[in-house]
């Protein structure tokens, strides 16, 4: 499930206009939580998760940045 939100937000960031939001309904997941601190330390991004509930969480999409692919970790879960 890393390699799902790992591709979600590689993939579909740019996507997300500036001032967008973003909806994790499952951000209680440690797996969930490594891909977002991942993503946003190799893409040096400033924005932070908000949590709703006991579960999901958001953020806003505050500038435009171009994603870095080269930082794309190796696949761990998926069925290669």
């Amino acid at each position: 499930w890393y390699d799902a939100h790992q591709d979600a937000l590689y993939y579909l960031y740019s996507f997300v206009p500036v001032g967008g939001y973003v909806i994790f309904d499952d951000f209680a997941f440690p797996w969930v939580q490594s891909a977002w601190s991942d993503f946003t330390s190799d893409q040096r991004f400033t924005e932070e998760v908000v949590l709703l509930d006991a579960n999901g969480g958001y953020f806003r999409k505050t500038k435009e940045v171009q994603v870095n692919f080269r930082t794309m970790r190796e696949p761990r879960d998926c069925n290669l």
